[in-house]
């Protein structure tokens, strides 16, 4: 094997974008499937635990669920995160409309086309990717897993 075919830049070219591919599709799906989670708990809570209303002991209920969950999953889990879910999920009360809007949001964003202005990748997809993968670039192991 010579060394032309491991250096070749072209072939370096496009095994990056076949990577850069992958991992923007795979980002955009952990999107939309956040997405539809952040839902499904606002939904839950609202009707299991608050029962759509704002009772005084919701604050002691949401208090001790964030710190269930955060126990369990780390960090995310707050309070404030789960108010917030609450609330999507009572501006969009209906799973099929977050669904279409997420298809159309995540479908979007994988077929707008880069720009040189942000480096070849869309701010979005970047931040997304930061949030996905930790501080050295390797996705974070997901709970039970060794």
């Amino acid at each position: 094997m010579s060394d032309k075919a491991v250096t070749d830049p072209a072939l370096v070219t496009e095994l990056s974008e076949l990577i850069d591919g992958a991992r923007q599709r795979a980002a955009v799906s952990v999107n939309a499937e956040l997405t539809l989670l952040y839902w499904r708990i606002g939904h839950r809570i609202n009707r299991e635990l608050l029962k759509e209303q704002r009772a005084s002991y919701g604050e002691q209920v949401m208090a001790k669920l964030a710190k269930e969950l955060t126990k369990l999953y780390g960090r995310g889990w707050s309070k404030r995160n789960l108010a917030n879910m609450c609330q999507f999920a009572q501006c969009y009360p209906k799973l099929e409309i977050v669904q279409a809007l997420s298809a159309k949001l995540h479908r979007s964003a994988v077929l707008q086309p880069q720009t040189q202005a942000t480096g070849g990748h869309r701010p979005q997809a970047r931040a997304l990717q930061s949030r996905v993968q930790g501080p050295d670039g390797a996705l974070p192991a997901l709970a039970g897993s060794p």
